[in-house]
């Protein structure tokens, strides 16, 4: 019986929803200077921050942040029945990948596994320390090293994925090309996971997931495009993303024609976002605004259902990249108001 399937997560969820950051939370960040109370705002939420504080700086608290958000997920994928878990650890294992892959960036400049453990969960952190200890994985960039990093966590399927790429990886300086190609390859595993829910659960699924994928996707694309030399391969390889609610030949055309908005207006159309005459954002923004309010609305809903588990996901990854906006526009000096309008809430 379904009810009883989700009878332990169901409350853990409404609880853990409501330790999410708030508007007065986010200002009071803003507003303050100090180290201490921004780690006291977000410890009050469940973000530890650890290390001493007089070595905590901005930067290792936004790495906590992300190794946070990812914690809670592996938190729900362990307690959750079938369905759900096998949903949102594909989920999980693509944002896992998106973590491995800024480890070995940052690998590049820091020189210490150390790092890394700042970003990633305890037990993914563990894995790969013991990967490098035992020499079955190095943290270089060449496709080599990317391929048997990808084996060593998530199979022989995502290297073949990659492996059709391999010549295009091997001649491309462009790092950014291995989280497209990853996003491809798990974009395909939540479509396949889609067929283990109902009808009843389906529609909800979709319209939170497969929104987020695709507006990823699409941001992945725009960006390699931009920082790529080789942007005719990009452009093709946009024509194999099979998305949920735009397909890669959408993408691929924006790319050919520089036109990068009218790929986030065709996700907007999708979703039946409407803009007003007086919106100063941009339809990115508002698709990541509709997306938010999906997702605060599954808990208004039927709670037995693994779209409760993605809409609380979906929130968590929302209040990270609304801390890293925080975070980032106050290192740069941006005025107080000019943060709290491009938050997400």
């Amino acid at each position: 019986m379904r009810e009883l399937d989700y009878s332990y997560l169901t409350p853990k969820l409404y609880y853990w929803k409501s330790k999410l950051l708030n508007f007065n939370s986010y200002k009071s960040i803003i507003e303050t200077n100090e180290l201490e109370k921004i780690i006291s705002i977000l410890e009050q939420s469940g973000i530890k921050i650890s290390g001493e504080k007089s070595e905590i700086n901005v930067d290792m608290i936004a790495t906590q942040i992300e190794k946070f958000t990812l914690s809670m997920i592996e938190e729900i994928i362990k307690i959750a029945p079938e369905e759900t878990s096998s949903l949102v650890g594909s989920f999980y294992n693509w944002l896992n990948m998106s973590a491995l892959l800024s480890v070995v960036k940052i690998y590049q400049n820091k020189k210490n596994i150390s790092y890394a453990g700042f970003i990633l969960s305890d037990e993914t952190f563990s894995k790969l320390k013991k990967g490098i200890d035992s020499g079955s994985v190095t943290l270089n960039e060449d496709p080599n090293s990317i391929a048997l990093l990808m084996k060593y966590f998530f199979g022989y399927e995502i290297v073949a994925e990659l492996g059709k790429y391999k010549q295009l990886a091997e001649q491309s300086s462009c790092f950014s090309l291995y989280q497209i190609l990853g996003t491809m390859f798990y974009a395909k595993k939540i479509k396949s996971a889609f067929s283990e829910i109902d009808t009843f659960n389906y529609m909800m699924v979709r319209e939170l997931l497969g929104a987020y994928m695709d507006m990823k996707a699409v941001e992945e694309f725009i960006n390699a495009h931009k920082m790529c030399n080789d942007k005719k391969s990009i452009e093709h390889i946009a024509l194999e993303y099979n998305g949920f609610f735009i397909n890669g030949k959408d993408i691929s055309n924006s790319l050919i024609s520089g036109s990068y908005e009218s790929s986030f207006e065709l996700l907007a159309s999708k979703l039946n976002i409407k803009s007003e005459k007086d919106e100063k954002k941009d339809v990115s923004f508002n698709i990541k605004r509709k997306i938010r309010n999906l997702a605060e609305h599954q808990f208004g809903k039927y709670p037995f259902s693994p779209a409760l588990s993605l809409g609380y996901v979906l929130l968590l990854l929302i209040q990270r990249d609304n801390l890293m906006s925080i975070l980032i526009g106050k290192s740069n000096n941006i005025s107080e108001e000019i943060i709290l309008e491009n938050l997400v809430l």
